[in-house]
C-alpha cells in the first residue's frame, strides 16, 4: 500500500471539524450511542483530534458534510502546515473566514479546489467527490476496474471511485451501484478517512460505511430498520422481523381521537398503502383528519411515534402536504385555507419536532394533474430530490435546495407533472415535457404535447397526452411511442392506473376517437402486454395480493352492449389471465376474496342462481351457483377465509317485513352457498384459533356469542358477552374488537370471556 502525502502520527494538529472545543480524550456524544454503527471511527478520529462536537454536546452523524467540513478534518488527518498558503482568490471566502487558512491550504495543497471562482464551503459533498479528495490526499495504489454499474469509465470520478472501492475504503449498494450523487453524511466520512488513516499503518480498518445505515432517512409504503420492515396495514402501524413475528406500533384504537368520524366529511385516519418516514428512531406518519369540499381536498395532519410505539406526538397540526426529512428539519406544504390565488399555499420547513416553523415561498401553488390517479398527501404539482424541492406555481417552476437555501426560477411557465430523478428534473407542461440536466444546468425539450399526467414504473416514465401516450425509459435513454393517435378528452379523467408496488402496475384509458379502451400491464417498469377493449370503460375497480393484481372493467361499445372483463395478472410470473362474464345491467362485480391462491367474484344482489367467478391468480371461470332462497332478492354482505374454508354473510328481506341473515359455507364442488346458521339479527364471525368460530349476534343491542365449527354445529351455547355489534370485528392477540368507523372500539371482549373462562 502507497503512503499519505504528509501523514504525520498522532494528534499533530487538533483542528476542530465544529465549533466546539471540547476535549478529545474520551469525547462522547449525545447522539451516538456505543451500539451505533460508526462510533469506532468517530472516537477514533476524536483521539487524533481530527474532530470534535457540537456547543450541545451532539456530533450530528446524519448531516451531511460539507466541502470546509472535511477540508478541516483532512487537513488535520494529514498535518498540513497552514501558515503562508497562498490566497485562493475565492469570492465566497473572505479573509475572515472562520475556515480561511484550510481553505487555502487544500486548494494549495489540490485537494480540494473551487470553480468559476468560488470554493463553494457550505456546500455537501457527494460520494463521487468524497472518492476525489480521498484519493488526492492518500496515495493509493490505482485503479481502473469498472465495478458500478452506474459509474461508467467515462465518468469524471470513474478513476477515484474504483480506486477507494479496490483499497477498501468505500463500497456500493446492494443493487451494484455506487450513487456518486448521493450526499456523504459525518459519519460516513469519519469511517472513510479512518479507513484511509490505516492503509499504510497496517492496522485493521473497520469495514466501509453502510451505504443504507439505518440511521438514514427511510421512506416508502414500507421501510426497514434494525431486522424489523414497518408498514401500515388495516389502519396499524405494524412492524415484522426477519422470523415473520409481527406487533403492533399503533393500532386503530391508539389513533381514534386524531381525526373527525363525521359520515360525511370524516377523515379515514391512517389506510394502507400510506407511506412512512423513519428517522433516527422516530416514525413520521400523516393522519387523514377530514375532508373539506369547500376547498377540494383532503386535510392531514403530520405525526411522530417511536418504534415501539412510545410518544406519539401530533407535531404539524395545520392542514398540510407533502412532508420529507432532510438533515435536520421537515420540510412541507402549508394548505391555503381556500383554492383562490389570493390565498396561497406556503412551502415551510420546521425542526423534527415540529417547533420552529418558517416560510420558504408563499405562493399558489400549482395543482397536480389527476389524470392517474388523486396523489392525495401530495395534492401539488411538486416533487423532492435528495437535496431538492422542485415545484410549480401558476406561472413557473421554481428549484429549491435544501442544502443552501437558494431558490431559483428553472422554467418560465407552470408544469401539469413534476418527476426528480438522481441526474433530472423532468416537467410535464402545457408546451411540451422538459428535461433539465441537474449537474449541467441545461434545460431540453424532449416532446412538443401537451402533457396531462406521467406516472414513474421502475426505471420507465409514461407520459399522456391528448394524442400520445409513450414510455421514457430513463435508463435506457429510449422513447418508446404506445400510442400516437389518441384523443383523450383533459376535461374528462377516464384513465385508471394501479401499482402494485414501484416496479408493477397497469394503466388503462379511453380513446373517444374510436371508442376503445387500452389496457397496459407493466413489469418492472416495462409494457409486457396490451389489450385493446372495443367500447368505452365505465367504471373501473382493482384490488392487490401479495404478487398480484386483480382488475375488472365494466366497458360499453357503440350499440350499447356492455361487457364486463376480469384480469388476474401475476406479477410474479409475469401472467395475464382475463375473462369476461354475464352481469345484469346495473350490477358491478364485487371481488369479495382475492388472493393469490384464492378468487370469489360476485354481484353484490343476486336471486335463487347467480353467475360468480372463481379460481385464482392463474385461472378464472364463470360458474352458476345456486341460492338455497327461491323467488328472493339476496344480498351477499362479505366472504372471508376461516380454518381454509371460505364462508359468507348472506341476507334476504322476508314477507313479514323483517331481515334474516345466513352464515353460509362455499361449497365449491356444488357450485352452492350451504347455511350452516341462520338468525333474525345483526350477524358477523371470526376464526377462532382451536378450530370452527365465534358467532355474534345482536339482539335487543346486547352481543351474544356462539362457538361454532365449520359445519355449524354448535361447540357452546349462545351467551350474552355485552356491548353492542356494530361496525366491523377483528381479533387481535387474546382480544376481540368491535370497531365503529374502522377506528372507534364499540366493544372489546377477551377471549377467554368468549371462551366461557371465569373472568
Amino acid at each position: 500500500m502507497g503512503k499519505s502525502k504528509k501523514l504525520i502520527t498522532g494528534a499533530a494538529c487538533a483542528f476542530a471539524l465544529f465549533l466546539s472545543a471540547h476535549s478529545t480524550e474520551a469525547a462522547t456524544y449525545t447522539d451516538i450511542s456505543e451500539d451505533f454503527w460508526a462510533k469506532e471511527s468517530i472516537d477514533y478520529l476524536a483521539d487524533k483530534g481530527v474532530i470534535s462536537g457540537y456547543p450541545d454536546g451532539s456530533f450530528q452523524p446524519n448531516r451531511p458534510i460539507s466541502r470546509s467540513q472535511a477540508a478541516s478534518m483532512l487537513v488535520s488527518a494529514l498535518g498540513l502546515d497552514t501558515s503562508e498558503r497562498p490566497d485562493g482568490g475565492f469570492t465566497d471566502v473572505s479573509d475572515n473566514h472562520h475556515r480561511y487558512d484550510i481553505i487555502n491550504t487544500v486548494n494549495d495543497a489540490g485537494i480540494i479546489r473551487g470553480s468559476n471562482g468560488e470554493f463553494r464551503p457550505a456546500e455537501s459533498i457527494t460520494r463521487a467527490q468524497m472518492a476525489a479528495v480521498i484519493r488526492r490526499s492518500f496515495d493509493m495504489e490505482e485503479s481502473k476496474e469498472e465495478m458500478f454499474t452506474d459509474v461508467a469509465p467515462d465518468y469524471w470520478s470513474f478513476t477515484d471511485i474504483s480506486t477507494i472501492a479496490a483499497n477498501g475504503i468505500a463500497s456500493g449498494y446492494e443493487d451494484g451501484t455506487f450513487r456518486p450523487g448521493n450526499h456523504t453524511t459525518r459519519a460516513q466520512f469519519s469511517v472513510f478517512l479512518e479507513n484511509a488513516m490505516k492503509l499504510d499503518s497496517g492496522e485493521e480498518r473497520p469495514a466501509p460505511p453502510p451505504s443504507n445505515e439505518d440511521s438514514d432517512v427511510k421512506r416508502g409504503v414500507t421501510v426497514e430498520a434494525d431486522g424489523w420492515t414497518y408498514t401500515v396495514d388495516d389502519q396499524y402501524i405494524v412492524r415484522t422481523n426477519e422470523a415473520g413475528e409481527k406487533e403492533y406500533v399503533l393500532t386503530r384504537e391508539d389513533m381514534g381521537e386524531d381525526f373527525s368520524y363525521d359520515h360525511i366529511s370524516g377523515g379515514s385516519g391512517l389506510t394502507t398503502g400510506s407511506p412512512l418516514m423513519l428517522h433516527d428512531g422516530w416514525i413520521y406518519y400523516q393522519i387523514h383528519v377530514n375532508d373539506d369540499y369547500s376547498m377540494g381536498y383532503a386535510n392531514y395532519s403530520l405525526y411522530r411515534v417511536r418504534t415501539d410505539g412510545s410518544k406519539k406526538e401530533r407535531i404539524i397540526d395545520q392542514p398540510m402536504k407533502a412532508p420529507y426529512i432532510y438533515d435536520d428539519h421537515i420540510y412541507y406544504v402549508e394548505v391555503a385555507r381556500t383554492m383562490s390565488p389570493e390565498e396561497s399555499a406556503s412551502l415551510k420547513r420546521a425542526d423534527l419536532d415540529g417547533s420552529n416553523p418558517e416560510t420558504i415561498h408563499t405562493t399558489f401553488m400549482k395543482q397536480e394533474n389527476t389524470y392517474f390517479g388523486w396523489n392525495s398527501d401530495v395534492f401539488y404539482a411538486l416533487q423532492y430530490g435528495e437535496n431538492i424541492i422542485v415545484y410549480s406555481t401558476d406561472d413557473a417552476v421554481y428549484q429549491y435546495s435544501m442544502e443552501t437555501g437558494k431558490k431559483e426560477r428553472i422554467h418560465g411557465r407552470s408544469a401539469n407533472e413534476i418527476e426528480v430523478t438522481s441526474d433530472q428534473m423532468i416537467l410535464g407542461t402545457d408546451d411540451g415535457l422538459y428535461a433539465v440536466d441537474r449537474a449541467a444546468d441545461k434545460k431540453t425539450k424532449i416532446q412538443n404535447h401537451a402533457v396531462l399526467d406521467m406516472e414513474m414504473l421502475g426505471d420507465s416514465l409514461y407520459i399522456l397526452s391528448e394524442n400520445t401516450f409513450y414510455q421514457w425509459d430513463l435508463k435506457a435513454e429510449d422513447i418508446t411511442m404506445l400510442n400516437e393517435n389518441l384523443n383523450v378528452s383533459p376535461a374528462v379523467h377516464n384513465v385508471s392506473v394501479g401499482k402494485h408496488n414501484e416496479q408493477n402496475g397497469y394503466i388503462a384509458f379511453i380513446d373517444e376517437n374510436t371508442q376503445q379502451t387500452y389496457v397496459y400491464f407493466i413489469k418492472d417498469g416495462q409494457v409486457i402486454e396490451q389489450d385493446v377493449i372495443e367500447g368505452e370503460e365505465h367504471g373501473v375497480a382493482h384490488t392487490m395480493a401479495e404478487n398480484s393484481i386483480y382488475l375488472t372493467l365494466r366497458v360499453e361499445d357503440s350499440n350499447e352492449q356492455e361487457n364486463r372483463l376480469l384480469y388476474a395478472f401475476d406479477t410474479g410470473n409475469e401472467t395475464i389471465h382475463s375473462i369476461s362474464f354475464p352481469l345484469g345491467e346495473k350490477d358491478a362485480l364485487r371481488m369479495y376474496a382475492a388472493s393469490d391462491d384464492f378468487f370469489f367474484g360476485a354481484p353484490r344482489k343476486v336471486g335463487d342462481s347467480v353467475s360468480v367467478i372463481t379460481g385464482d391468480v392463474s385461472h378464472l371461470n364463470v360458474e352458476e351457483w345456486t341460492v338455497p332462497f327461491e323467488e328472493s332478492t339476496v344480498s351477499i354482505h362479505s366472504i372471508k377465509e376461516a380454518g381454509g374454508e371460505y364462508y359468507g354473510i348472506l341476507s334476504r328481506s322476508v314477507s313479514s317485513g323483517g331481515m334474516e341473515r345466513y352464515l353460509v359455507k362455499l361449497n365449491e364442488d356444488e357450485k352452492q352457498f350451504d347455511v350452516i346458521y341462520s338468525t333474525v339479527d345483526t350477524l358477523e364471525f371470526i376464526e377462532r384459533d382451536q378450530g370452527g368460530m365465534y358467532v355474534f349476534t345482536d339482539r335487543n343491542d346486547v352481543a351474544q356469542v356462539e362457538i361454532i365449527n365449520g359445519d355449524g354445529e354448535t361447540i357452546q351455547p349462545p351467551k350474552p358477552v355485552g356491548g353492542r355489534l356494530y361496525g366491523q370485528i377483528e381479533k387481535r392477540g387474546d382480544m376481540v374488537y368491535v370497531y365503529h368507523n374502522h377506528t372507534k372500539i364499540n366493544a372489546a371482549y377477551p377471549v377467554s370471556l368468549l371462551e366461557g373462562k371465569q373472568q
